[in-house]
């Protein structure tokens, strides 16, 4: 079974868009999950992986951290 895609996002956020298109292209058999990051949210991913988030989307993989869409692209390439 493969790993849950999990993307918060933001309304309007290019990057979502893009990240959401990466999964698509990339990972097409991967379960996605996508959820609102809210402020609330925010705070809670920080608090649980002990990171600092300062944009959307916040990509999390298997209950891994991956980062934002540039760490994510990166992973992507290096699968």
């Amino acid at each position: 079974m493969l790993p849950l895609v999990t993307i918060y996002t933001l309304p309007d956020c290019v990057y979502c868009v893009k990240s959401k298109w990466y999964i698509k292209t990339f990972l097409p058999l991967y379960n996605v999950e996508e959820h609102l990051l809210t402020p609330t949210v925010k705070v809670y991913l920080e608090d649980l992986y002990s990171c600092t988030i300062s944009t959307a989307p916040q990509i999390v993989i298997g209950g891994v951290y991956i980062g934002g869409y540039t760490e994510f692209v990166k992973w992507v390439d290096d699968l």
